[in-house]
């Protein structure tokens, strides 16, 4: 239990409030004058209705841009193909799993794997990597506003001309390195995917605990049947 807790902490820190609380931040930035104030409230309350709004808007955030950037960011048909090839895994696997070309035969393979690679495997690091993926896309959203928005923030902490245009690149290089981070990070779930499922399967030979079986069917996809 705690280590659930521990996990969802960390998810709602990284995924939720800090990209939430940047996005509030930059609409006071954007939206009201630099002399306005919150009067009546003292610091723990308004501390606490920040924290609130925060989360509630980077849950927002995560929902939208997980929609929104699912065909680009994440399960791509090239990228499993990709980590397929790099991955650890018996050539013979790894050229009957490539040898599917239909895409929608391919991803509900890969589907099956990560299910097996996912239940079967405590010690596997995609449930992180996947946190990971989750913040950075919620923040490559609001370092997108921020960049836009250079030259409001430049006069809301009166940054003269020279570090304004500093500012901007800064944030543009930061955006195109996490761009290019998270397409790694994806290649890497998916690599880790095809590991995993891979070596749950071998335990299995080898008389370890393990509990589906996994049979062949057409087209070169498997079927799981769970063993209570």
């Amino acid at each position: 239990m705690d280590k659930i807790l521990n996990g969802s902490t960390l998810y709602d820190v990284l995924s939720a409030i800090v990209p939430g609380y940047l996005f509030l931040l930059w609409c006071r930035i954007v939206f009201l004058p630099k002399e306005f104030s919150v009067t009546g409230l003292d610091e723990l309350s308004l501390g606490i209705i920040i924290f609130v709004a925060s989360y509630l808007v980077g849950l927002l955030l995560k929902f939208f841009l997980e929609r929104l950037f699912s065909s680009v960011l994440r399960n791509q048909f090239s990228l499993m193909q990709k980590a397929c090839k790099k991955s650890e895994i018996d050539e013979e696997e790894k050229k009957r799993i490539l040898a599917v070309t239909d895409e929608c035969l391919f991803k509900r393979n890969y589907y099956i794997h990560y299910y097996i690679a996912v239940n079967y495997n405590a010690n596997s690091s995609i449930g992180t990597i996947e946190m990971q993926i989750a913040f950075i896309r919620s923040m490559m959203a609001v370092i997108l506003l921020y960049i836009i928005a250079v030259p409001k923030i430049a006069s809301y902490i009166d940054l003269n001309c020279n570090y304004s245009l500093g500012l901007f690149i800064c944030l543009l290089l930061v955006e195109i390195l996490i761009t290019l981070l998270i397409f790694s990070l994806q290649v890497k779930v998916h690599k880790l995917v095809w590991e995993d499922s891979f070596y749950a399967e071998e335990n299995k030979k080898n008389n370890k605990r393990v509990y589906y079986e996994k049979e062949f069917i057409a087209g070169g996809i498997v079927r799981i049947t769970i063993v209570l």
